[in-house]
């Protein structure tokens, strides 16, 4: 396998190896098969909530596969996740295992694990330092298409825990509060043959305070593949 590439803004075309399973069906992306390493451009909107970054990911198709993002998030309003008015860097990273199932392999699933952190800014000089880690899975099928461009509908469902604490520069740390939700996500994948694939979610927080639907968009290219 190659290393991963270098997050990169500038995204090149998409090659694929099937007219018909053409896509990571479980998260509405490219199949692995089509490059060993993906990059890909991300974008997190809600309430008073935006967060803008970028992501790579690399696996073996239909076995193991892991991804890294880092994103800058914003928040206008204060929520249980960061409070009002503040910004910082937020990392991710996840890994699964792809099960391609049926015999024309258009349906596929995938167990997931993932995590995510990062510090946002309050009064000076505290700031919030939060991490989430969830486990779950997420399913997806191809509907096959003719003309070049697939749609790939995929849900999703996780248990989560969110850990947040208050820590100042003088380094005391104070923990504020622990929970736990149900992340449920649905979404479908667009893949434009030879072109991109451009997917699109919505995050329901089920049993989480103070927390509003989450609409996230990605831009998805394969890398390091045989282009046809």
């Amino acid at each position: 396998m190659r290393s991963i590439s270098k997050f990169s803004s500038l995204l090149a075309g998409l090659a694929i190896s099937s007219s018909v399973a053409a896509a990571q069906t479980c998260l509405g992306r490219p199949y692995f098969s089509t490059g060993p390493a993906q990059v890909g451009l991300t974008a997190d909107m809600g309430s008073g909530i935006a967060a803008y970054g970028a992501e790579a990911a690399a696996g073996v198709n239909n076995s193991f596969f892991g991804s890294a993002s880092i994103a800058h998030a914003r928040y206008d309003r204060g929520t249980l996740t960061a409070p009002q008015n503040s910004k910082g860097t937020r990392y991710g990273a996840t890994g699964g295992y792809q099960w391609s199932l049926g015999g024309q392999r258009r349906t596929q699933f995938c167990p997931l694990v993932s995590g995510t952190w990062g510090s946002f800014n309050m009064s000076s000089p505290i700031a919030l330092h939060r991490s989430e880690v969830s486990a779950g899975g997420s399913i997806g099928y191809v509907h096959p298409s003719n003309r070049g461009v697939h749609v790939v509908p995929f849900a999703g469902l996780a248990v989560a825990r969110i850990t947040r604490e208050l820590r100042n520069t003088n380094g005391d740390q104070t923990n504020i509060g622990r929970d736990t939700y149900l992340p449920v996500t649905g979404g479908v994948g667009v893949h434009f043959e030879n072109s991109f694939m451009l997917t699109g979610q919505i995050t329901l927080p089920v049993d989480l305070d103070r927390a509003d639907p989450m609409l996230g968009i990605r831009l998805v290219v394969p890398i390091g593949g045989n282009r046809r």
